[in-house]
């Protein structure tokens, strides 16, 4: 398959992919990275810990009946510059508030032991637009047409299969 093809199909699986979150609404974005003890180069144990630490976020959010009333959430793992996994989270989280969500994040952080640099949480100022194509920007398609659907992460499939 020559680049060209390759490019535009990249292009447009992204595409796709954001005028469906585009009619999501989103209240903020948990940006998640490893904690030193857990960098790995390979994304299914990175995301053994993104499970552990969203299962701790959510339990200390809504507590101890946090899978019966999940905070739902769509996600994207990142590699970036610097080659260690990160997530970028996307909640649908209307019925708490800003101090609530803050809250479980420093419960999360102190309960890990993680820096507090590993978690970051921002309520959505940004367009759908914007926020989705940050998001969505290393998700790409191979030779054989496939798009990457192991950096994409929503909390049904994390939790419930």
């Amino acid at each position: 398959m020559n680049k060209k093809y390759k490019t535009i199909t990249t292009k447009y699986a992204q595409k796709s992919l954001n005028d469906w979150l585009n009619n999501k609404i989103f209240t903020h974005m948990l940006t998640i990275k490893l904690p030193l003890w857990a960098i790995t180069p390979d994304l299914q144990n990175a995301n053994n810990v993104l499970y552990k630490i969203v299962k701790h976020f959510e339990k200390s959010l809504v507590g101890r009946a946090w899978h019966k009333h999940p905070v739902h959430f769509v996600g994207f793992a990142e590699l970036g510059k610097h080659k260690v996994w990160h997530w970028h989270l996307l909640l649908w989280a209307q019925e708490y508030t800003d101090e609530q969500l803050n809250t479980a994040v420093k419960k999360t952080i102190k309960s890990m032991k993680l820096t507090t640099k590993r978690l970051c949480l921002s309520p959505i100022t940004h367009t759908p637009d914007y926020l989705n194509g940050y998001c969505t920007k290393e998700i790409i398609v191979d030779n054989y047409g496939h798009i990457n659907q192991e950096r994409f992460v929503c909390s049904d499939v994390l939790f419930f299969t």
